[in-house]
């Protein structure tokens, strides 16, 4: 028997011990394993992956390692402390068992680090709102996270997802199969409005595609309206107009906030006119210039000052 087994197989004997149940081999591994995918997902692909752009002048790849490090264990933290809140509040663990509970959680998922988080960081969230246990691990992630401005704000803004992934866990793990899987929607349908509402403030509102090459931006000439830059909506129409320009042109996205002061430059060079998905099943259409502009503007503008929008820009600009 390995040492990992041995561990669930210890640690779930003193769970029926203590809770009276026969399924206690089966909870731990189930916490074990499944907290540590949701750690995962959540810290590398939400958090992490925030900061590739931060330059190895400002963090080595020695303070990258030491942050995940110290990340890696304040999440484990907070998801055991979680675990037992949920315990508690959904009555899997009667309340004069719960404070054993927090301890075994720890234990689970820290293993020889569980005094010291026990000491550390329970009293600090344990009687605690979520909003305010959000708070409480947004501000120790950004402690160990490099001083960009935004930690705290994209940790903050995430930190419901990890919360929800943890009630969705431990119900499972207790076989509560109707709140986890009502935690996993509510789980699913956040993370989807998030990504939108990141998706449209970042693009300020849209993308579009064109074609470019070694030269440039692809633009042709017109007889009646002179040099024409061409926009495609639609990605694959563009792809298919690509291939007739031949080798060399590939097609690029390009989101309203870099749209805006493209098109801005094209209009004083004197490039008045701009084609919209030629190729597509429809006439080609020919818009002036600057009515895109206008249109573009007022997208970004609008997106900007939504109370999403401001809240977000404030964030990340802090």
């Amino acid at each position: 028997m390995s040492t990992l087994d041995d561990k669930y197989a210890q640690l779930g004997g003193e769970f029926n011990i203590e809770l009276d149940r026969t399924d206690g081999e089966f909870v731990a591994k189930m916490l074990h394993g499944r907290l540590e995918q949701d750690l995962r997902d959540w810290f590398y692909d939400r958090i992490f992956r925030v900061f590739d752009g931060v330059p190895v002048s400002e963090w080595s790849e020695q303070d990258q390692m030491t942050s995940e490090f110290r990340c890696r264990n304040e999440v484990s933290c907070f998801q055991s402390i979680e675990s037992a809140i949920v315990a508690r509040q959904s009555g899997y663990v009667s309340p004069d068992k719960i404070d054993w509970f927090v301890d075994w959680s720890f234990r689970v998922n820290l293993g020889p680090g569980a005094d010291d988080a026990k000491k550390n960081r329970l009293q600090y969230f344990w009687n605690e709102p979520e909003k305010k246990r959000i708070e409480l691990l947004s501000a120790t992630l950004a402690d160990a996270l490099p001083e960009t401005g935004y930690a705290m704000f994209y940790i903050h803004l995430y930190g419901p997802l990890l919360v929800l992934a943890t009630k969705a866990t431990v119900a499972t793990a207790f076989g509560d199969h109707a709140v986890a899987k009502t935690a996993q929607a509510e789980y699913g349908k956040l993370d989807s409005q998030l990504q939108a509402v990141i998706t449209q403030v970042q693009t300020g509102g849209g993308v579009c595609y064109i074609i470019e090459s070694e030269k440039g931006l692809l633009t042709t000439q017109s007889s009646q309206y002179g040099t024409l830059f061409h926009i495609w909506t639609d990605q694959q129409i563009a792809e298919r107009m690509c291939q007739q320009y031949g080798e060399g042109h590939n097609v690029s996205a390009m989101d309203y906030r870099e749209l805006g002061p493209q098109l801005t430059q094209m209009n004083n060079y004197g490039i008045k006119y701009v084609t919209m998905d030629r190729g597509g099943n429809k006439d080609v259409r020919i818009v002036p210039i600057g009515e895109l502009i206008q249109l573009v503007q007022q997208s970004v503008t609008n997106v900007d000052n939504s109370e999403l929008g401001a809240a977000f820009l404030k964030g990340t600009q802090a």
